[in-house]
């Protein structure tokens, strides 16, 4: 199994989670604290945009594997 490296320059952004309630809310604190636009992110796992940000709504969760992806993402 190969480890990907997710890196960007931070920037200071807004719009982190009052509170960590779901795999969405970590993505997206862990999105924002590497500076990087849903797009971005997207690009980096090989999906649409539009699914970071179901995912940080909680519209629905990573599966399959993205999901492993995802994860990879999450870990520091």
């Amino acid at each position: 199994i190969s480890k990907t490296t997710f890196a960007a320059h931070k920037r200071g952004m807004s719009g982190y989670p009052a509170k960590i309630e779901h795999v969405g809310d970590r993505l997206r604190r862990r999105r924002l604290d590497l500076g990087l636009t849903q797009r971005q992110l997207a690009k980096q796992l090989n999906v649409g945009y539009s699914t970071i940000s179901r995912w940080e709504l909680a519209i629905v969760a990573p599966y399959g594997t993205v999901r492993e992806k995802a994860r990879a993402f999450l870990e520091p």
